[in-house]
């Protein structure tokens, strides 16, 4: 059985000494020398602590007289430097109560404000450029170690003062001071008090907010990031568009064949562009704009085909020799010539001829050629009279094998080839069309946004012609409210067209076959049969060839689109340049404000039950820690504690001590001094 300790509450009194309180108001100013070597064995501990409390008193009153006498002594007192004042209101007189933690919360919140009002002056705008290099993620970094340091402050003295609020309660085992101690020093201190008080709210409190702080900075940062974007800047942002024909100068339409021929030419699997618009910085935009076009449509007209039976005479060799050698030759067999034709007369010669496609035109806006729209057979005159440039007729075989066989050997089946016969008909004609323009790191983009395919008004105009006066008719698109009129430019395109836009396409492309092909016809007959993934053997590439014909016959389009916008006046448009912003994530920073406004809410818990339980704020105090055990009580543990054994054995025993020695701070009713007794002791 451990000797037993003479705590009552007389005792208090015989601890405290009457003298003058300390500085600390904690205990008595001076204690004597400590012992640690064990009371002697015939001796009962509760006599040597009896001792030790007289020694303490009669030495605390000496040292009391002595430290009186000297400031007596001194007759002159010093007044202090502006210096001393200061330091001892920063060092002595904040110290004293929570001015600091208060100052630091304030601090805190006016730091995280600042961040608040920092990005959101700068969310979505350009990042700023500050001297000497400084950043805005710089300044970010600053204002969170800020406010970081600032709400753990109170989180730690609230943790020191927690360790004399803990023992004023009730006796609490003397390893829970440690515990305590170690808390108020970092994270995993914190959260082994955790354990150690049971899961006390307070402590849970504190320790979340110890060891989140270790990660503040990582997401605070993260709130902050940036993104490019264009922003006006200066430079030229040209191109162009036509929005009357009036003045325009026919004499160069040779050029508008020369960019059709370049854009037929162009692979039906690739798209022609509109020309390039003029742009200094390599990123300009434009409002949308509108100009006179040029479109086409095309449609299948396979079903007028008919077998056409001639009055020549067609004949061909039946033997079954190489009929490329004229001594393989026989007796010729005729017959009349049969054809696979439309009903206008237009057709396509295959007999022995290696004629694989034919192709011809309808001039549709020469003036008084009204009834040629009878011999077009996909659209009307009263839809696109007006406006109708040429009609575009191609009589072709399929890529089938069986086809090419028979055009190749020359065998008068009409029934087979008609089965193997197509007909597309193309319309090409004036339209108005607005577009989307930019340019983006030098890449320019054209977006048709709209096409009207019909004018919407005719006006009488008067036109000069030197010294003559001519009344013609302005033919006009109303297309988004603005007008785009043309009288004669019609007339110059489809004459063009009727001279261009015919001839046959001949297998033997490199032989006899180029005296009758003609530049579009071989345009026409290279797009059927020789782009990748159309002229192949099979049944679904019906569609497919018709899908490429009209991809040419657009591409053609366009380039003449080209032509008249070049013609025409400039649009203007404007230069970009690139822009870093920035882009503020604003729930990263809920972590930092709800980690600021807990360290708040924990010091006014501390303050409160430091006020309730009426202990005196002490905090981290180093002097109230080493002189918080009176000295009969710091003998007695020692003595304990130097008897332990060395190693394992002599741990367990101090760890036993530490655990099973129950202390309480204890308030001296007649001097007011504070101390941590020794209460209860199992060893």
């Amino acid at each position: 059985m451990s000797p037993s300790l003479p705590h009552e509450s007389q005792q208090a009194a015989v601890d405290s000494p009457v003298s003058p309180q300390s500085s600390s108001g904690l205990f008595p100013p001076y204690y004597p020398e400590r012992t640690t070597s064990l009371p002697p064995s015939d001796t009962s501990s509760t006599g040597q602590r009896s001792q030790s409390q007289a020694s303490n008193k009669t030495s605390s009153q000496v040292y009391t007289q002595e430290a009186i006498g000297a400031v007596a002594g001194d007759s002159t007192p010093k007044r202090k430097s502006l210096w001393q004042k200061f330091t001892y209101f920063f060092l002595v007189v904040l110290s004293r109560g929570w001015c600091i933690e208060y100052i630091s919360c304030v601090i805190s919140v006016a730091a995280y404000v600042s961040i608040v009002l920092v990005l959101n002056r700068y969310d979505q705008k350009a990042m700023p450029s500050w001297p000497m290099g400084i950043t805005l993620n710089t300044l970010l970094a600053f204002l969170t170690a800020v406010s970081q340091t600032c709400f753990v402050q109170p989180v730690v003295q609230g943790l020191s003062q927690m360790k004399w609020n803990w023992f004023a309660s009730k006796s609490r085992p003397l390893a829970d001071f440690e515990s305590f101690d170690n808390a108020s020093r970092g994270a995993w201190g914190s959260i082994l008090l955790v354990f150690s008080t049971k899961g006390r709210l307070s402590v849970l409190l504190a320790a979340v907010i110890l060891v989140t702080s270790a990660v503040t900075s990582t997401i605070t940062q993260a709130a902050l990031s940036q993104d490019t974007r264009y922003t006006p800047g200066t430079g030229n942002a040209t191109t162009e568009r036509l929005t009357t024909d009036y003045g325009l100068q026919m004499g160069t339409i040779n050029e508008a064949m020369a960019i059709m021929m370049n854009a037929m030419y162009t692979s039906a699997n690739s798209t022609y562009e509109f020309d390039t618009p003029l742009c200094s910085s390599g990123n300009c935009d434009w409002p949308t704009f509108g100009s006179l076009a040029v479109c086409s449509q095309t449609n299948d007209i396979t079903d007028q085909l008919r077998t056409l039976t001639g009055e020549a005479q067609c004949c061909w060799q039946n033997s079954t020799a190489n009929k490329l050698e004229p001594w393989n030759w026989g007796p010729a067999t005729c017959q009349n010539c049969t054809y696979s034709g439309l009903p206008n007369g237009f057709y396509l010669d295959y007999f022995a001829s290696g004629n694989m496609a034919n192709t011809s035109n309808i001039w549709l806006s020469a003036e008084g050629n009204g009834s040629a729209w009878s011999n077009v057979y996909s659209f009307t005159n009263e839809t696109f009279g007006p406006n109708a440039l040429n009609a575009v007729q191609v009589v072709y075989l399929d890529s089938t094998d069986e086809s090419y066989y028979n055009i190749s050997i020359g065998l008068p089946n009409s029934t087979v080839l008609l089965n193997h016969s197509r007909a597309a008909e193309t319309l090409f004609y004036l339209c108005a069309q607005t577009y989307d323009v930019s340019t983006t790191n030098g890449s320019a983009t054209t977006t048709v946004n709209a096409t009207l395919h019909s004018i919407n008004d005719t006006q009488a105009v008067t036109v000069t012609d030197g010294s003559h006066y001519n009344i013609d008719t302005f033919h006009t698109f109303i297309l988004d409210g603005q007008n785009y009129s043309y009288y004669t430019v019609d007339w110059n395109l489809g004459q063009m067209l009727s001279s261009f836009t015919s001839g046959f396409y001949n297998y033997d492309v490199t032989g006899d076959g180029l005296d009758v092909m003609t530049p579009f016809s071989y345009a026409v007959g290279n797009t059927l049969y020789h782009t990748v993934d159309v002229s192949t053997s099979s049944a679904t590439t019906d569609g497919l060839m018709r899908q490429a014909l009209a991809s040419m016959v657009d591409n053609m389009a366009k380039g003449l689109t080209n032509w008249l916008r070049s013609k025409g006046t400039a649009a203007e448009g404007q230069a970009n340049t690139l822009e870093i912003f920035v882009v503020v994530k604003w729930d990263f920073l809920i972590f930092l404000g709800v980690q600021v406004l807990l360290s708040a809410v924990f010091l006014v818990w501390i303050v409160a039950d430091s006020r309730i339980r009426k202990t005196r704020i002490l905090k981290e105090s180093a002097l109230a820690t080493l002189l918080a055990i009176p000295g009969s009580d710091r003998e007695y543990l020692e003595g304990l504690l130097s008897a332990t054994e060395e190693g394992e054995m002599g741990a367990e025993r101090r760890e036993d001590i530490e655990q099973n020695s129950r202390a309480k701070l204890i308030k001296d009713t007649i001097t007011g001094q504070w101390s941590l007794k020794v209460v209860d002791q199992k060893v």
